[in-house]
């Protein structure tokens, strides 16, 4: 089981319901209600990018001009690195989102975003565990607590791109990665 982002924290939470051979989180925005991240990153980010700017432009403008802003937004390149060019159709879809997103959607994801519960795993589930973050990926910050929920994980460094980044900028070597990380689940 293999998930990105958000995407992770799911893939880790169905390793506790279900049984699965290994799990592979990507850059997991793996915080919860009691971290700096839970009171004032997620808010911050999303209703700036979602509410404020991103509706106005995705309403009044033209895509084009809403993807441009965000690809010279801080907050946007905080996940993206220095380049957010390999992001461009991400940040093209959530343009698209925005125009029909309601903030009742919004609190649901910021809820869902820093709500992870720390759930512990069976050892031998957690030594087929694997967590790759990116250098530039401000979610690296989990680390720490990570490896002392989960010791027998395993922890990779995946180069300096930014969150989830080598998965869209590099998806062959991204697509490699997994195939050679998932070999020993066989």
């Amino acid at each position: 089981m293999c998930g990105i982002s958000l995407g992770a924290s799911v893939a880790i939470e169905l390793a506790w319901l279900i049984t699965v051979d290994g799990s592979i989180s990507l850059g997991g925005l793996l915080c919860d209600g009691g971290t700096f991240l839970r009171r004032t990153w997620p808010k911050r980010f999303l209703r700036s990018l979602f509410v404020s700017r991103l509706f106005k432009k995705a309403k009044e403008g033209t895509e084009d001009e809403a993807v441009a802003m965000l690809m010279r937004s801080r907050a946007v390149r905080l996940f993206t690195g220095a380049d957010p060019t390999p992001f461009r159709p991400l940040l093209a879809d959530m343009v698209r989102v925005a125009r029909v997103i309601s903030p009742k959607s919004i609190r649901a994801f910021e809820k869902a975003m820093c709500s992870f519960g720390w759930t512990p795993l069976p050892e031998e589930v957690t030594r087929r565990t694997v967590f790759l973050w990116s250098g530039r990926d401000p979610a690296r910050r989990a680390h720490r607590k990570l490896r002392t929920v989960y010791p027998n994980a395993i922890y990779q460094s995946i180069g300096r791109f930014g969150h989830g980044g080598l998965a869209l900028a590099e998806p062959q070597s991204y697509a490699l990665l997994i195939k050679g990380l998932t070999a020993d689940y066989r």
